[in-house]
């Protein structure tokens, strides 16, 4: 019985990984989005160890959904990698991620050798979790992670986190009585040292489903964060990306 168990979980896997495969093709060539991955996720009831470019990436099925495009040794979001890996070979700079979900573009920035300090934000107990697995599993020294949302001010709200998908957490504007979860909410300047990086060069990478103007607002009092005037504020604006005093957008 173990055995047949084991051999439907494999099975869902492989099919797993085949359908991000067509998936990921019809995506790049056709601009096609097909449906049905986030269900074959959700069947893959095994962990298993991916291999990314060149990076160890833990695969939870707790958190299948993180996974559609490294199934197939992918990254998710491959213009915010290229582009930041683009600017590394030329300033060694401190990574901020703010909504760092299961650490893919984490580990991928630590593992460059211009990356002096790696710092991420999540506040999803799941994928703070898998986010230090990655970390174990790439031997990365230079990772701080801060299991903690960020916003405008210092307090305690509700989080809703979704089935199989960190991406899906949304902070609550209400406190409904027994929904969601308590989480500890801070700022970026009660969290960031602003002075042991007033001559470093700094990427902020932030993506946290609409909330990214309020960890803006959290972020006023740090001198080296004012010069920044264009930023990532959405799912429609992915390319954008902060770094020190230049504002950069990938093409």
């Amino acid at each position: 019985m173990d055995k047949a168990n084991d051999n439907i979980k494999e099975m869902w896997f492989f099919t797993a990984k085949q359908y991000s495969r067509l998936y990921g093709f019809l995506k790049d060539n056709f601009n096609i989005h097909i449906r049905g991955l986030g269900f074959i996720l959700r069947k893959v009831k095994s962990d298993h160890l991916l291999l990314v470019d060149g990076c160890h990436l833990h695969f939870s099925h707790e958190m299948a959904e993180a996974y559609a495009r490294p199934l197939h040794g992918k990254w998710n979001e491959p213009e915010t990698h290229k582009f930041i890996a683009h600017v590394m070979d030329k300033l060694n700079v401190t990574f901020i991620e703010v909504g760092a979900n299961i650490g893919e573009i984490l580990i991928d920035i630590a593992a460059h050798q211009s990356c002096t300090k790696a710092i991420a934000f999540e506040p999803n107990p799941g994928a703070v979790g898998v986010i230090h697995k990655n970390i174990a599993l790439n031997s990365l020294a230079n990772c701080t992670v801060i299991d903690k949302a960020l916003g405008h001010v210092k307090t305690t709200q509700k989080m809703s986190f979704g089935s199989h998908s960190p991406t899906a957490s949304l902070l609550s504007t209400e406190s409904v009585e027994g929904a969601g979860v308590d989480v500890e909410v801070s700022t970026l300047d009660s969290e960031i040292d602003a002075a042991a990086l007033t001559n470093s060069n700094v990427i902020l990478l932030i993506d946290v489903e609409g909330y990214e103007l309020n960890v803006i607002r959290g972020g006023g009092a740090n001198k080296w964060l004012q010069p920044i005037n264009n930023f990532r504020v959405s799912q429609r604006d992915k390319k954008s990306i902060w770094l020190g005093r230049i504002a950069a957008r990938t093409r």
